[in-house]
């Protein structure tokens, strides 16, 4: 972007004006890639995130997974997860993963981590006491406490993965699988309720 001015001489304000213009560049740049509300990665950057750790794969031999995660009111119709939802999500989740994992924001309801040096079993591991986490977790809002629901869904990458399209499918199948565990826990809150 060029700015709206010219002249021979530097004048302060004009420095200024330069600086500020570079550091508004440089958040429209990084803007790219974070999610506004939680202010996570985004799908974007978690496919970057892929490509890169494959790459590191194909170089070093190094292992990683994937996990997609959804997440869920177990009570009550909420289509969606509001502002307070998500914030809790995205701090629960930066709490439990380490400082080389990455965490996005996919969409609405989804999240997903990449997993460096982590197998399926890991992995698994890891969703698996994510989602026990959650389901046992009560998040204080002005009408009483809400349960949010996780269901994971994990793939590892490996030396015959096609990319971030097969590693995702693997791991949305597996998502799949994962299902019945949230129809359980609403059925079990919904006694303990009545």
């Amino acid at each position: 972007m060029k700015l709206p001015f010219s002249g021979e001489h530097d004048c302060e304000w004009r420095t200024i004006a330069t600086e500020a213009l570079a550091r508004l560049e440089d958040l429209e740049k990084r803007a790219a890639f974070k999610d506004p509300d939680s202010g996570l990665e985004n799908k974007r950057q978690f496919e970057r995130d892929i490509v890169q750790m494959t790459a590191r794969q194909q170089r070093f031999g190094s292992v990683f997974s994937i996990t997609i995660i959804e997440a869920r009111h177990l009570i009550g119709s909420a289509t969606q997860l509001d502002a307070d939802d998500i914030d809790d999500i995205a701090r629960e989740l930066l709490d439990a993963v380490r400082l080389e994992d990455h965490v996005s924001r996919l969409n609405a309801f989804q999240f997903g981590v990449v997993l460096e040096g982590t197998g399926a079993v890991g992995a698994r591991t890891f969703a698996d006491r994510l989602c026990s986490k959650f389901s046992a977790t009560p998040f204080a809002r002005p009408g009483g406490a809400i349960y949010i629901a996780l269901r994971a869904g994990v793939a590892e990458s490996s030396e015959h993965s096609h990319g971030v399209l097969s590693l995702r499918l693997a791991a949305e199948a597996d998502l799949k699988r994962h299902q019945a565990p949230i129809r359980g826990q609403q059925a079990w809150l919904a006694d303990l309720a009545s």
